[in-house]
């Protein structure tokens, strides 16, 4: 799954080539083996973060570096991390991820539900999204 990220990412920024140099990326991604079942899902929660990043954390065409961690959560077996972050303008305070009437927002809530996993998001200098995420789906 770590190539496909790779991979998935750099076609993603290929797709906002007006912005390539502006914004940097910053890939942590560590050997991951995925079920279908779980990397569909998580490639679909991927997308939706990255594209929002370029849409809406870096308006005007501003700077900026976006970062990608993919690792095993080294405190729970069995489970992986994603993560996705900017130093953008942040969300606003007044989006709440669990409230949001936005469709993209949605979509990767109820990916991650169906998934089995959690989402936190923080607020500062940017953007961090944290999915904990189980490596293979329970029945």
């Amino acid at each position: 799954f770590d190539h496909y990220v790779r991979d998935l990412v750099t076609d993603i920024f290929q797709s906002y080539s007006d912005r390539l140099g502006r914004i940097r990326r910053n890939l942590d991604l560590r050997p991951l083996t995925l079920e279908i079942a779980t990397a569909i899902p998580t490639a679909l929660v991927l997308n939706e973060l990255v594209t929002n990043t370029f849409k809406h954390a870096f308006p005007d065409r501003q700077e900026g570096t976006l970062a990608i961690g993919l690792f095993p959560d080294e405190s729970v077996a069995g489970r992986f991390v994603l993560r996705v972050e900017d130093d953008g303008g942040g969300i606003p305070e007044a989006v709440d991820p669990a409230q949001t009437k936005s469709l993209g927002l949605r979509l990767v809530r109820v990916l991650v539900s169906q998934l089995q996993g959690t989402l936190s998001l923080e607020r500062g200098s940017g953007t961090r999204f944290t999915l904990y995420l189980p490596q293979a789906p329970t029945p």
